[in-house]
C-alpha cells in the first residue's frame, strides 16, 4: 500500500488540471497514487487520463456534486492517507509530505491562490525548475487573520483547530478513519459544505483536525462554474443537517 492517495476533483478543466499532475510529479515524497475524481468532463480530460496512465472516476455530469465524485475517488484509493483536493491546485514540493506529519490525525493545510490574470503565467517547466516564481505569484491564505492572530479563533500551525476551518481544496485523513465515518455525506449538493460536515463528523468521532501551514496546495483561479448559484443549496443542507 502507498502511504498516500490523492484524490482531486475535476470538470472540464483540462490544462489546469496537467499543471496540478506536473507538480505531484515533482513531490518530495514519491510514495503515493493519483486519483482523479471527474464530474463528466469533455474537454478532453478522460482522454489525458488514460493516455498517462492516471487512475480515475467519471459519470455523466449531473450537476456539481463533489462529496459524490469524492467518495467514488475514494472508493479507488488504496493508500493508507488520503489527500483531497481539486485538480486546479498546483501543490508546493512537500505538500504529500507534509499531509503525512500528524500521524492519525485529519490535516488541513494552506490553500493560497494565483490570481486569474497570472494563471496564464504557469508552466510545466517553472513548476519543474523554479517553484519559487509560483510562490511570488500567490496570495494568502483565506484564513490568514486568523493564522496571524488578527480575529479569533486564533489558528495554530500544529494544533487542533474548529473543523469550521478545515476548507476542502487541501485537506486530508487516515483512510480507516474516513471508512469508519461513512466517507462524505453524498446529501450535499451544489458548491459547500461537505468539508465542514466531515470534519465535524470527525470531530465527534474523536478525531482531531490538525493545522499545518507548511502544507501547501495553490489555487489556480479561473472563472466560477455554476459555483454561486448552488451556494446555498450546500449551505442549507448543512444548516439543516446540524441545526
Amino acid at each position: 500500500m502507498p502511504k498516500a492517495s490523492i484524490i482531486l476533483s475535476s470538470y472540464n478543466n483540462l490544462s489546469p488540471l496537467e499543471l496540478s499532475v506536473e507538480s505531484l510529479r515533482h513531490q518530495t515524497e514519491k510514495d503515493f497514487e493519483i486519483i482523479i475524481a471527474d464530474d463528466g468532463s469533455t474537454d478532453g480530460t478522460i482522454e489525458y487520463l488514460e493516455k498517462e496512465g492516471i487512475k480515475y472516476f467519471s459519470r455523466p455530469n449531473e450537476g456539481y456534486r463533489l462529496a459524490y465524485i469524492w467518495n467514488r475517488g475514494a472508493e479507488l484509493a488504496i493508500g493508507n492517507r488520503l489527500i483531497f483536493g481539486n485538480a486546479d491546485i498546483v501543490s508546493h514540493p512537500n505538500r504529500v509530505e507534509q499531509h503525512l506529519q500528524f500521524g492519525r490525525n485529519l490535516v488541513a493545510g494552506i490553500y493560497p491562490s494565483i490570481p486569474i490574470e497570472k494563471v496564464s503565467i504557469i508552466t510545466k517547466e517553472m513548476i519543474a525548475k523554479d517553484f519559487s516564481k509560483i510562490e511570488s505569484l500567490a496570495t494568502e491564505d483565506r484564513r490568514k487573520d486568523f493564522i496571524n492572530k488578527l480575529r479569533h479563533p486564533h489558528l495554530v500551525h500544529g494544533k487542533k483547530i474548529p473543523p469550521r476551518y478545515m476548507y476542502g481544496g487541501n485537506w486530508s485523513c487516515p483512510h480507516d478513519i474516513f471508512n469508519e465515518l461513512g466517507g462524505l455525506d453524498e446529501g450535499f449538493k451544489g458548491w459547500g459544505g461537505e468539508d465542514f460536515d466531515f470534519a465535524r463528523r470527525a470531530q465527534n468521532n474523536g478525531d482531531d483536525v490538525i493545522l499545518n501551514i507548511n502544507c501547501i496546495g495553490y489555487h489556480l483561479d479561473h472563472e466560477t462554474v455554476n459555483r454561486n448559484n448552488t451556494r446555498g443549496i450546500g449551505k442549507g443542507y448543512f444548516h439543516e443537517k446540524w441545526s
